[in-house]
């Protein structure tokens, strides 16, 4: 998943809104989790971005993390597990948590 590419439909259609809540619902498979991996580094260029994606239970919370350490080091990010976030070389961070 280094070099991810959204599907056509909704994956793509998400990832163009500008809003700044947009929900995307459906069964397992539609690639939510992946929209949302996506998502999170459309500013990672901005030295003070700071995201933080949270899932509600700590399994789906790993799954994210899991899922992201495909991703993220592609685009120079580095994972601090002691604070569950990701650092990018601009200084900008996502941080990634769960409700439970």
């Amino acid at each position: 998943m280094t070099s991810w590419i959204p599907h056509l439909g909704a994956q793509t259609e998400f990832l163009q809104r500008t809003e700044f809540e947009c929900l995307f619902g459906g069964s397992t498979g539609p690639g939510k989790t992946d929209c949302l991996i996506a998502v999170m580094t459309r500013y990672i260029e901005n030295p003070k971005y700071r995201g933080l994606l949270l899932r509600r239970t700590t399994p789906q919370m790993r799954d994210i993390r899991d899922r992201c350490h495909e991703v993220y080091p592609g685009m120079g990010g580095v994972y601090l597990s002691g604070d569950r976030r990701w650092t990018f070389p601009s200084g900008a961070r996502i941080t990634l948590g769960h409700m439970q």
